[in-house]
């Protein structure tokens, strides 16, 4: 009897371990979901922009396609096992040359936009980058935008920190106009340069280039609202629309992100077929598994940053963050997972953030236009500048307020704000008393 127990017992044991290393298929949704940040075609906004960096006098189209050949052919050959990914750019020395400090800070921060609004140094700077705005403009007239790479946690990003730059001689070139009793030309410029940054948001396949053209859109915004108020307002009847879908939606950066996460080199690579490590790791770690079970989680919020702001903040109401557990199969897989687990719904949120920041410019244009004073220079918000405000956030989140150097009118929302993207700039001649 014994020995029939045990013998029982011995499959038993031998069974749970073949279960236990058994890893399943990647799931057919997940790799659906993985193909959406797969683009196998050809797109001129994305080797103009790859090119942008040339030194001055090379063609940016022609050096844009040499280093993304370059990159795909290492790409090919990272997922093929052959070889180390690196990432080829154009030489440091041959670069063309970037926005320098002070004025190479970022706009988000409010001491940098302090600087832009008070300084006056765009045709020096414009003279020395003409390249770059020439480029910029260029680049502003394409129409379609998908990397051409497969992703991968090595990948290196396109030089956005160019467009970044030409943008922020934009906006310099508008503070000049303005202050030369150019207003309209000024706004002209500005409007010009909040639709470009929002066609770009709905253009783009990775988080990084969403969240670039975000900010330019913010401070374009900052500094159309500042010179209004100081030199007067234009067109109070053009109110601002919130973004659309197309231009919130984190389908294809949150699918990309994913696809990333897939790119991790196989673990199970680094140790020897047949060693006890490699026996506990099978046993303990399915890539599959930690494969499908993170698809559930973005995929989750890729469909939330489709919804408007009423039911994100529905969604952010009932969501708890929760990426899943397998403990039992996968227990390696999913400490992994929870490692490494990304807050989303703060990214969807910036898009929320910035509508909440448009209602404040719309608010301001509906004051302005039914007559109320809109004097912030000794601190105070004047009773009826924001009657019948609502909050995209809804009224838990409250009306607009005034910065804490009073520079800024703020509302509150679900995330912290660190990027100024719910805070709109009401003042030019504040930011020199401030430094002053």
């Amino acid at each position: 009897m014994r020995k029939i127990i045990s013998i029982v017992a011995a499959f038993v044991l031998v069974g749970g371990v073949i279960v236990l290393s058994l890893d399943s298929k990647v799931s057919i949704s997940a790799a659906s979901f993985m193909q959406e940040a797969i683009y196998e075609g050809d797109s001129p906004g994305y080797v103009y922009l790859m090119g942008i960096e040339a030194s001055e006098g090379d063609d940016p189209v022609a050096a844009g396609r040499q280093i993304i050949q370059k990159n795909m052919e290492v790409n090919e050959a990272y997922f093929a096992g052959d070889g180390e990914y690196q990432n080829y750019r154009i030489v440091q020395d041959q670069r063309l040359a970037t926005v320098q400090q002070p004025y190479g800070c970022f706009l988000g921060e409010e001491a940098c936009m302090d600087l832009l609004l008070i300084g006056d140094d765009y045709l020096s700077l414009a003279k020395i980058h003409r390249t770059l705005i020439q480029r910029y403009k260029s680049f502003k007239q394409f129409d379609h935008f998908r990397i051409m790479l497969r992703p991968s946690i090595y990948e290196g990003f396109p030089p956005y920190h160019y467009l970044s730059d030409a943008n922020k001689l934009q906006l310099m070139q508008a503070i000049h106009l303005a202050k030369r009793d150019n207003l309209a030309g000024a706004l002209h410029l500005l409007f010009d340069e909040l639709a470009f940054a929002r066609k770009q948001m709905a253009l783009q396949d990775n988080m990084i280039g969403k969240l670039i053209f975000l900010s330019m859109a913010s401070t374009s915004l900052d500094v159309i609202t500042a010179l209004q108020i100081e030199y007067g307002f234009q067109n109070t009847d053009d109110e601002l629309p919130p973004l659309s879908v197309e231009e919130r939606n984190h389908y294809q950066t949150f699918a990309r992100e994913f696809a990333t996460f897939y790119s991790v080199p196989i673990i199970e690579n680094n140790f020897e077929e047949g060693d006890f490590a490699t026996i506990l790791l099978k046993l303990f770690y399915k890539r599959n598994r930690t494969i499908n079970q993170a698809h559930l989680y973005y995929k989750k919020y890729a469909k939330a940053s489709l919804l408007d702001t009423d039911s994100f903040v529905a969604f952010l109401g009932n969501d708890t963050q929760d990426i899943g557990s397998d403990w039992l199969l996968n227990p390696v897989g999913t400490y992994l997972l929870k490692q490494s687990q990304i807050n989303l719904s703060a990214y969807i949120a910036r898009m929320h953030d910035f509508n909440a920041k448009m209602a404040i410019y719309n608010a301001l244009l509906r004051a302005e236009k039914a007559g109320k004073a809109l004097d912030f220079s000794h601190a105070i918000i004047n009773e009826g500048v924001f009657e019948n405000f609502v909050n995209p956030y809804g009224e838990e989140y409250g009306n607009p307020y005034l910065s804490a150097s009073s520079k800024m009118l703020c509302v509150g929302g679900p995330f912290d704000d660190e990027k100024n993207l719910r805070c709109l700039r009401i003042c030019l001649s504040c930011s020199k008393q401030q430094i002053d």
